[in-house]
């Protein structure tokens, strides 16, 4: 696969969020879907906060800022992912959210 161009940053769980989503089964989910998904795209990477070190929340906050596109996965209401989704959008960039099919959004982010 060519080297991409720019990467999108995946904002998402990490921990469990129910008895079926656990820690791996979001690991899982980003490793064997999101990931090979978003760079089926010619040119764009994806990458999420656990492949980043040091300053984790600067890293992050600067990364919501400076990303082409960010994709929020919303399935349970994560605080911590609502919160990231928040700081990008007071940005006005790019944003793709998701969620499983059936998962209620709040109207403001719907």
């Amino acid at each position: 696969m060519p080297e991409a161009q720019f990467n999108c940053f995946v904002i998402m769980p990490f921990s469990k969020s129910s008895e079926n989503h656990t820690e791996e089964y979001w690991t899982n989910h980003f490793n064997r879907f999101l990931k090979p998904l978003i760079e089926e795209v010619p040119g764009i990477g994806a990458y999420r906060v656990e492949s980043l070190h040091g300053d984790i929340l600067k890293q992050i906050i600067t990364d919501l800022i400076v990303s082409p596109v960010v994709v929020a996965e919303l399935t349970h209401h994560n605080p911590n992912v609502f919160w990231e989704l928040g700081v990008r959008q007071s940005f006005k960039h790019n944003t793709i959210t998701i969620a499983e099919e059936g998962t209620t959004l709040p109207f403001d982010v719907s």
